[in-house]
C-alpha cells in the first residue's frame, strides 16, 4: 500500500514537470514593452513558410519547437547616445559626432536621438534588416551622417546661436525622419547634449570676446562720462530752476505781502472814514441838539424878558418898584410920625409906597 501511494506521488511529480516542460516548450512569452516577431520554418499544417505579416504583444504565443522560430524586439522608445562619455545604463552608445564647420574648425557634438521601432511595422523591419540588433546599427549610423552633414554647414560663432542651432537641428530632425520612416522606425527628437570646440577657436572666441568686451567696456565708460555730462547739465539746470523757482516765490510773497499791507490800509482807510464819518454825524446831531438847546434856552430868555417887560409895563411894574423902595427903607433911622400913619396897616403901606391893585 505505501508502495502504491509513492508511486502515485511519483507519477504526478512526473506529470506535473512533463506539463511545465512541455507548456515552456510549446508556447513563448511576450514581456510588456516587447514586441515578437514570429517566422514559420517549414510550410506545414496550411502555413506559408517565412516572417508571418504580424507583430504579436505581451502574452503568452504557441511554439511548435523546430517549426517556429520567435525573436523579440524592444516596442518602447529607446535611446541612442553619441558621445564619447558612459552613455546611462539602457541606452544604446555611438561615437561622438567630429565634424568641419564650414570655416574649417572641428567641433564635436554629444547628441541624444529618441526613437522607437513603428507599431505594428516590426515584422517588416525584421524582413529588412534581420536580427533584433541590426536596427540600432542602422540608426546610428544614419544619424551620424545626417547630423554631422546637417551641422557642418554651419559656421563655428553660429553654435552659439541658439536660433541657428535650433533651425539646423529642425532640419536634421526631418531628413533623419523621412530616412528612419523609410525603414520602419520613428524619430521622436534630437537633442544636443554638448558642444566641444577647437582649442585653437576657443582661444580665438576668448580673444575676442575679451576685445568685444573691451570695446563694451569703452563704449559703456564712454557713455558714463555723457551720462556724467548730462548730469552735471541736469544738476545746473536744477539748480537754476531752483533759483527761478525761489525768484519767483520770493516774488510772489512780495505782492502777496504788498496786496495784503493794501487791503489792510484799504481797510483800515474805510474804517477811519467810518469812524469820521460815524463821529461828524453823532457830532452833527449833537450840535444840532444843542443848537435846539440854545434855540429854546434863547427862546425862553426871550420869552421871560418879554413877559417881565410886560409885567414892567403895568402894575406890576409899580409894584417891584414899590418892593424894591420897601427894600431900601432903614427903619433904624427913621422917624415916622405916627399921626394919621399906622405904620401896622401894611396895604396902606403898600399903597403909600406907589403900588397899586389892579
Amino acid at each position: 500500500m505505501k508502495k502504491s501511494l509513492n508511486s502515485m506521488l511519483v507519477i504526478i511529480c512526473v506529470t506535473i514537470l512533463f506539463c511545465v516542460l512541455l507548456f515552456n516548450v510549446l508556447l513563448v512569452r511576450i514581456s510588456i514593452g516587447e514586441v515578437g516577431v514570429l517566422t514559420q520554418q517549414y510550410g506545414v499544417f496550411g502555413a506559408e513558410k517565412g516572417v508571418v505579416a504580424q507583430d504579436y504583444g505581451a502574452g503568452w504565443h504557441r511554439d511548435f519547437g523546430p517549426l517556429h522560430d520567435w525573436i523579440v524586439f524592444d516596442s518602447t522608445i529607446q535611446t541612442l547616445e553619441l558621445t564619447s562619455k558612459r552613455p546611462y545604463p539602457g541606452n544604446h552608445l555611438g561615437p561622438q559626432v567630429a565634424l568641419k564647420t564650414d570655416d574649417g574648425y572641428t567641433v564635436q557634438l554629444d547628441l541624444t536621438i529618441k526613437f522607437r521601432i513603428k507599431p505594428s511595422e516590426v515584422h517588416k523591419l525584421y524582413e529588412l534588416l534581420g536580427g533584433s540588433d541590426e536596427y540600432i546599427a542602422m540608426v546610428r549610423n544614419e544619424s551620424l551622417k545626417i547630423c554631422r552633414d546637417g551641422y557642418g554647414v554651419m559656421k563655428t560663432e553660429d553654435f552659439y546661436n541658439p536660433s541657428l542651432r535650433n533651425q539646423r537641428t529642425q532640419e536634421a530632425h526631418e531628413v533623419l525622419s523621412a530616412k528612419l520612416a523609410s525603414r520602419h522606425v520613428e524619430l521622436v527628437d534630437i537633442l544636443i547634449r554638448e558642444i566641444g570646440f577647437d582649442p585653437q577657436y576657443e582661444k580665438k572666441i576668448l580673444d575676442k570676446k575679451l576685445a568685444d568686451q573691451d570695446v563694451e567696456l569703452n563704449k559703456s565708460l564712454a557713455i558714463a562720462a555723457e551720462k556724467k555730462g548730462e548730469t552735471g547739465v541736469i544738476k545746473a539746470e536744477a539748480a537754476a530752476m531752483v533759483k527761478v523757482i525761489a525768484m519767483e516765490r520770493d516774488g510772489e510773497i512780495i505782492k502777496m505781502r504788498a496786496d495784503t499791507e493794501k487791503q489792510i490800509s484799504k481797510i483800515a482807510a474805510d474804517a477811519s472814514k467810518y469812524r469820521l464819518e460815524t463821529r461828524s454825524s453823532a457830532d452833527l446831531y449833537a450840535a444840532e441838539l444843542i443848537a435846539q438847546g440854545n434855540l429854546l434856552v434863547r427862546e425862553a430868555e426871550a420869552e421871560g424878558e418879554r413877559l417881565k417887560a410886560q409885567a414892567l409895563m403895568g402894575n406890576g411894574g409899580r409894584n417891584l418898584v414899590a418892593l424894591e423902595a420897601a427894600r431900601n427903607l432903614n427903619l433904624n433911622e427913621m422917624t415916622l410920625s405916627t399921626i394919621g400913619l399906622d405904620v401896622l396897616d401894611i396895604e396902606s403901606m403898600i399903597e403909600r409906597l406907589g403900588s397899586k391893585d389892579n
